[in-house]
């Protein structure tokens, strides 16, 4: 989570200080803050959101950005199907930059919508894979990593580190078990093709 929020820092300060340098400094600067705070993600979602939360009070509690007050616009986005709306209300508030969105469901739905509305996108938590017909490789920003990264490095770190620790007998039997879901999907995706890579032997999945 302190990860997160330093991220979220640089986030807002940087995007902050590039549309300071563009307008009157005396104005505030609202950013969309898009995160799911009801429904089964609501938990998650609104730490995230908190996390942003703190690193917008950080960067006005140190005077802002360029002498402007960062202020977030904050809107609930419990499941994937209501995006559009969300990205409409955050749009009509005259936000252009988004930060969100804790699940991947969610995130892969508010690329799509922040290109069709050409706002810019950056994704602080989910890791689930977006397609790159979903952003058209312009408006969406990762800053969490790839789901396929964290299933890669599960598989790295037991051949590479945990095998010779455990009883011999014989050569390992990989399983990869996953819930299916875009974030499920996307981690098991990188440690098959891991397993494969290296030529490990796969039970099953």
């Amino acid at each position: 989570m302190i990860r997160r929020i330093a991220l979220a820092v640089t986030v807002v300060a940087v995007l902050g200080a590039a549309l300071a340098a563009c307008g009157d400094p005396s104005k505030t600067i609202t950013i969309g803050a898009l995160y799911p705070q009801t429904g089964p993600q609501g938990t998650g979602g609104t730490e995230e959101m908190r996390g942003v939360q703190l690193a917008a009070d950080w960067a006005n509690s140190a005077g802002g950005v360029h002498g402007a007050h960062i202020k977030l616009a904050t809107v609930d986005a419990a499941r994937a199907e209501l995006v559009p709306d969300a990205m409409d209300s955050l749009a009509s508030r005259g936000v252009s930059i988004v930060l969100g969105s804790h699940g991947s469901a969610i995130s892969a739905a508010a690329a799509r919508e922040a290109t069709i509305k050409k706002l810019a996108f950056f994704e602080t938590g989910a890791v689930g894979e977006t397609a790159p017909d979903d952003s058209n490789g312009t408006n969406f920003f990762r800053l969490a990593p790839m789901g396929a990264n964290l299933g890669r490095a599960a598989i790295e770190f037991v051949e590479d580190q945990l095998s010779a620790k455990l009883p011999a007998h014989g050569p390992l039997r990989y399983g990869v078990a996953y819930v299916d879901d875009p974030y499920g999907r996307a981690v098991a995706q990188g440690a098959l093709d891991t397993i494969h890579e290296r030529g490990l032997v796969l039970a099953g999945s």
